[in-house]
């Protein structure tokens, strides 16, 4: 997939998600909201996802011993997290989350 990728459309990507800055508005969301922080994180570190979790109204977070992929580094782990979260925050009970 990502050989087969034109090399601007990933720098464009790379650059899109560099120069994006949403903390201003992370207070305006409703939602139930789980945040998985990999502990080992380079390029998303943990100060990060701390940063988000505490400007969330009732955030939930988890930190995984894992780096930036956590969904493959610690698979169980990660997917217990999702569906625990899940589990405790049914989605209709939401119905005006934004």
């Amino acid at each position: 997939m990502f050989s087969a990728t034109p090399l601007e459309g990933y720098v464009g990507c790379g650059e899109a998600v560099r120069d994006m800055d949403h903390r201003e508005i992370l207070a305006l969301i409703k939602a139930p909201t789980l945040v998985i922080i990999g502990k080992h994180d380079p390029a998303t570190v943990p100060e990060a996802g701390e940063f988000v979790r505490n400007h969330i109204a009732g955030a939930t977070l988890v930190t995984l011993d894992a780096a930036h992929l956590s969904n493959i580094e610690q698979a169980d782990e990660f997917t217990k997290a999702v569906w625990d979260f899940l589990s405790r925050n049914r989605l209709s009970r939401s119905a005006d989350c934004r």
